[in-house]
């Protein structure tokens, strides 16, 4: 989304070996006695009384809905329950032995999404005034029906009355099918994983730079053309097509036909589709389909680098009858109140240097290039209103000056929220400090390449984004609601948008759904343990990164005979259990307490059980000495830490590949504070990344280290990355391979034994960046060890 910003395997380390996560522990707290009455549901519901007791439904049970609406949200919540449960519950229009009723009451006193569940001796009533309501009732009866534990063949609900409404009516996730593209059926899949959440809204990103991804029959080139992309480094240009003899194309477009079963199947969900035609900027693809829209002579072919393009749509009129047949596709296949036009980081340089552009800010009184983005916005706005839509844009849409009714989605932090609402507009608060989910949610050396930085599910439940306000109550009364961005740089395939979205999507569902309360993470976190069971029983393969458990060595309190270990995980939920016989991990293992002492050589199983229910994979180590003196790339530090990524190898062109950190902006690395006795080389595995960033006037601040008289290498330094070499690892330039290669090198530690060291990729070329992947000390045979 921005520049700097945008762009901001389990094992063994040096010292404790860290597994870089953040409030790490190693048991569960006691669950508190509130947590043990109350139904576990999330997002937890505005109002609930629970009563001694349970109803139990009986065989032959059935779902009464009276009603098309009701039988078919009464056939969604059967199907649920089939699902997750294997119990079959017919829908029917009446039954005597009926135990679920799903009733629509318009005359009643409900929010437009509220609902109403009372659950007593006669069974289970759910009742809205609104189909949505209806609905939203019918997700938290599967949720009362699916307890953890799986104890019990029956299907159960606590005695409870339920009286619920959403916070706010705009509870969004954007996902980016622009940089890379998802499955009709895959993204029918993820409305369905929403609305599991109460989720309402999905912001489509379907144009930018690197693709355009809607069908548009007016200008077919924009698909033809502007869809399709080789992509980055050398495998990628290696992979030729056979039949056509240039290297394989990446991309795709969704037809007219393909988005209305999106939209309807969406619509049964409840669940609005806002798409997102960016303009002005970001407007690669569709300049290299129609040059006449740019304002200079733009590439021929969609390009593969992330960040931000500097090409920018053309201010002319024929520009806006573009936009105008475009938009009214749009409207056309879009039935939802809102389409948003971007807005966002639109760099003003082909404006501001285009004798062209120039003149006609002239001729229309336009007195800077912000204004005439501000013109630019107002005018589609004019076109949104003739197709009855409401514009929605990214908070650079203030500094033009916003239009009539446009509505600001904040995302650089909260200042565009802010600005709107001084100015009487409604915000969506979706700011890149807390709800931006390409940045990685833990420190785990198998967790997908993503933003150096850690948005953590604890950072995102704990986000209180009116303390940051300075007029909390007029910022209160602006928002339409909270959305989550899923940006897919680093989202290659489908399994890795999954990940990155759950569960981090359940706490954005607890803040746009739930009244605001004082949060307590502990208890959110205990009912994010039953949310995970039910995502194994419908089949959603959730990031378990925040119960993985991490297995540390604690070399200090360690002796020759023993390794004292420590297994530990992000959240404290469940229970760790472990085997060290070599036998697989059950829920009736040996529970691990807090630290042991183990036999070097011994083979440690673990994974996290909740309630009797495995919830993260089984993990494998094995004890050894030599763990001491290995790293990983998750155990370095960036030295200026100024755009950290974790970035993937180019090959293979399909299949997995492995990630490594790197500071774009400066590849070096530092690991602190290394015993060096005794040392007199290391081993580095090595990989290298396609150096494929549009950084604008940063290009200019990236660091390229200079080849060492000897060639390219790894240069290692002790204590300062100023110092003089201790030694180097060379890189075989002049011998290109897409594999993982291993390089030694010899150290100069004389007289050095506590130190940190810094690595330099000193090669002399930008593109690729050779990167660390993992290394080992190696020691004199008269040392510690080999």
């Amino acid at each position: 989304m921005n520049l700097l910003p945008w762009l901001q395997r389990v094992g063994f380390g040096l010292a404790w070996t860290l597994a870089i996560l953040t409030q790490a522990s190693c048991t569960a707290p006691p669950v508190s006695h509130a947590v043990e009455q109350t139904p576990r549901l999330l997002p937890f519901p505005s109002s609930i009384e629970t009563k001694p007791g349970a109803f139990v439904l009986s065989d032959g049970a059935t779902i009464v809905a009276n009603g098309p609406t009701e039988t078919q949200i009464g056939t969604y919540l059967s199907d649920l329950i089939q699902r997750s449960t294997g119990h079959d519950l017919p829908v029917e229009i009446e039954a005597a032995s009926a135990q679920i009723s799903l009733e629509l009451s318009p005359d009643r006193d409900f929010a437009p999404e509220g609902y109403e569940i009372l659950v007593g001796a006669d069974g289970v009533k759910v009742e809205a005034a609104t189909p949505s309501g209806l609905f939203y009732g019918a997700v938290s009866t599967w949720q009362l029906l699916t307890p953890a534990d799986g104890s019990d063949d029956t299907l159960s609900a606590p005695y409870v009355t339920i009286r619920d409404e959403p916070r706010y009516p705009w509870r969004g996730v954007l996902l980016d099918s622009a940089r890379h593209m998802q499955s009709t059926e895959y993204i029918k899949t993820f409305i369905d994983w929403m609305a599991l959440h109460k989720l309402n809204i999905l912001h489509w990103h379907l144009t930018d730079d690197q693709g355009w991804r809607i069908e548009i029959k007016a200008y077919p080139e924009l698909t033809n053309k502007g869809a399709w992309r080789v992509p980055a480094g050398r495998a990628a240009q290696r992979d030729i097509d056979p039949n056509t003899g240039r290297p394989r194309l990446y991309g795709g477009y969704y037809s007219h036909d393909e988005i209305r079963e999106i939209v309807a199947y969406a619509q049964e969900r409840h669940v609005t589709i806002v798409p997102e035609i960016d303009v002005p900027g970001h407007a690669l693809a569709a300049i290299v389909a129609y040059p006449d829209l740019g304002v200079v002579e733009a590439p021929t072919q969609v390009m593969s680098d992330w960040g931000v393009y500097p090409y920018l749509f053309s201010p002319e009129d024929t520009t806006f009858e573009f936009l105008d047949t475009v938009l009214g596709e749009v409207a056309s296949l879009f039935p939802g109140e809102y389409i948003h036009v971007g807005g966002d980081e639109a760099p003003k340089h082909q404006w501001r240097d285009s004798q062209r552009v120039q003149a006609l800010m002239r001729e229309r009184g336009i007195p800077d290039e912000d204004a005439l983005q501000g013109y630019f916005t107002a005018r589609l706005e004019q076109i949104l209103k003739k197709y009855d839509r409401r514009l929605v844009g990214w908070d650079e849409i203030v500094e033009g000056g916003l239009g009539e009714d446009a509505i600001v989605m904040s995302w650089r932090g909260l200042d565009g929220a802010v600005e709107a609402a001084a100015h009487g507009h409604q915000a969506i608060i979706a700011p890149n400090s807390h709800l931006y989910l390409d940045y990685r949610q833990s420190g785990l050396g198998d967790e997908p390449p993503g933003r150096g930085r850690q948005i953590t599910l604890r950072d995102m439940y704990e986000f209180d984004y009116l303390a940051a306000a300075p007029d909390p109550d007029s910022l209160q009364q602006s928002v339409l609601g909270l959305q989550a961005n899923l940006w897919t740089e680093h989202m290659r395939t489908e399994d890795r948008v999954t990940h990155m979205a759950f569960p981090r999507l359940a706490a954005l569902s607890e803040l746009a759904w739930s009244a605001p309360i004082e949060p307590d993470f502990d208890e959110f976190a205990q009912r994010i343990g039953h949310m995970l069971t039910r995502y194994k029983s419908i089949g959603l393969p959730y990031a378990d990164s925040l119960v993985q458990p991490v297995l540390q060595i604690n070399w200090a309190e360690s002796t020759d005979a023993r390794a004292n270990v420590r297994l530990s995980s992000q959240v404290e939920l469940g229970h760790i259990r472990y085997t060290t016989d070599g036998t697989e991990v059950i829920p009736d293992s040996q529970t691990f307490e807090y630290e042991t002492l183990l036999p070097w050589g011994t083979e440690v199983r673990a994974s996290v059980f909740f309630e009797g229910e495995q919830i993260s994979r089984q993990l494998e180590w094995v004890i050894e000495r030599d763990a001491a003196f290995a790293f990983q790339d998750t155990d370095l530090e960036a030295c200026n830490q100024a755009l950290v990524l974790h970035l993937e190898d180019d090959a293979p062109v399909g299949g997995e590949r492995p990630n490594f950190q790197v500071d774009i902006m400066n590849p070096c690395w530092k690991l602190a504070a290394v015993d060096l006795a005794d040392v007199e080389s290391i081993e580095l595995t090595l990989g290298q990344v396609p150096y494929n960033f549009q950084l604008m006037d940063d290009i200019k601040t990236v660091v390229v280290h200079p080849a060492l008289d000897s060639g390219a290498a790894i240069s290692i330094h002790a204590g300062t990355c100023d110092s003089a070499a201790i030694g180097s690892v060379p890189i075989p330039l002049d011998n290109p391979t897409d594999e993982l290669i291993v390089q030694t090198g010899n150290l100069d530690t004389t007289e050095m034994i506590n130190t940190d060291l810094c690595f330099l990729s000193s090669t002399g070329v930008l593109d690729p960046v050779w990167v660390i992947h993992s290394g080992r000390l190696i020691h004199s045979k008269n040392g510690a060890s080999e």
